[in-house]
């Protein structure tokens, strides 16, 4: 028994147990994310019930044993290898927390749109071969699109998980620790966006986006902005000088969503008008990646033509 107490007993084997759990927790998020992007299940269910759902509140309940673990290795020696254990628990289920808070976040500071353009009072429109690569199952794509009435059933999914945590004792705690730490919310931030215009929408959330007007011409234009796609390692579906239209498919690297774009050059003047839009093809929110994907384009095609007039 004393040799026991020296080596932290029960203690320590329930904090190499969690440190165990700890370690586990990134390996967890890496197969949700890949078991998307290699097709072994959807995307609803890996970054929805795996990660954002499962994932929460694996992640809340080993950072919360960590704490219990870490209180438990102060107050009473020997304590040194389960406070060390505690800490690395601690540090692990902490990134994992952070990631998941930032992306709640980004979420709920973002409206649920999936589509953006620089103009949508002459909406680019997907061509017929990127349009048979995207598939019936993919998102629609409109020349003036609103936020999907899923939003509703959404909230109303929302209010019956939330009611439900609340009829039960450990489920309440959950819910309640998780609203705490700020990796759930008690109010739906999405309320009465169904129907919005997603124009709308976009103009709030992004109000930089806009057509960029250069001075080469369209060919210039259309060579160089050719080589911006390229060096962002998309996959090109179309390419027509003639027609000045680009389109190209990217790729996320962890889930592997596919988001599709389109740049559409056009004579301005002596110069060229630059417009591009990029749809993603499955989700309601794209946590503002169309929007970065969209302004990376501009400022990257910009930057170019800017190097050669100099």
């Amino acid at each position: 028994m004393a040799y026991s107490s020296r080596r932290g007993g029960i203690r320590l084997w329930l904090a190499g147990l969690v440190f165990l759990l700890a370690v586990a927790l990134p390996v967890w998020f890496a197969v949700a994310a890949l078991g998307v992007k290699f097709e072994f299940w959807d995307y609803q269910v890996g970054l929805g019930t795996l990660t954002r759902d499962w994932g929460a509140k694996f992640t809340t309940a080993v950072l919360l044993a960590g704490l219990v673990l870490l209180l438990l290795g102060l107050i009473k020696a020997p304590r040194v290898r389960t406070v060390i254990l505690s800490i690395l628990i601690l540090l692990i289920a902490g990134l994992c927390m952070g990631r998941l808070l930032a992306m709640k976040s980004v979420a709920e500071s973002l409206p649920p749109i999936h589509d953006v353009q620089t103009d949508w009072s002459d909406p680019i429109m997907f061509t017929d071969a990127m349009m048979e690569l995207r598939g019936d199952e993919s998102n629609p794509v409109q020349a003036d699109p609103v936020i999907s009435p899923v939003i509703t059933r959404i909230e109303q999914n929302f209010e019956a998980q939330k009611e439900k945590a609340q009829s039960g004792g450990f489920s309440k705690f959950m819910w309640d620790t998780q609203v705490a730490l700020g990796m759930q919310s008690d109010v739906f931030y999405w309320k009465d966006l169904a129907g919005q215009r997603v124009a709308d929408e976009q103009a709030r959330a992004y109000p930089e986006i806009e057509p960029i007007i250069v001075a080469q011409a369209p060919d210039t234009v259309f060579q160089v902005a050719e080589e911006v796609l390229a060096s962002m390692d998309m996959e090109f579906v179309t390419r027509s000088q003639g027609r000045g239209i680009l389109e190209a498919t990217a790729s996320t690297q962890w889930f592997g969503f596919k988001d599709d774009v389109a740049v559409r050059i056009r004579p301005e003047g002596d110069g060229s008008r630059v417009d591009i839009r990029s749809v993603s093809r499955v989700g309601l929110s794209d946590l503002g990646a169309n929007a970065k994907r969209v302004e990376a384009i501009s400022n990257e095609l910009e930057s170019r033509l800017s190097e050669q007039a100099s």
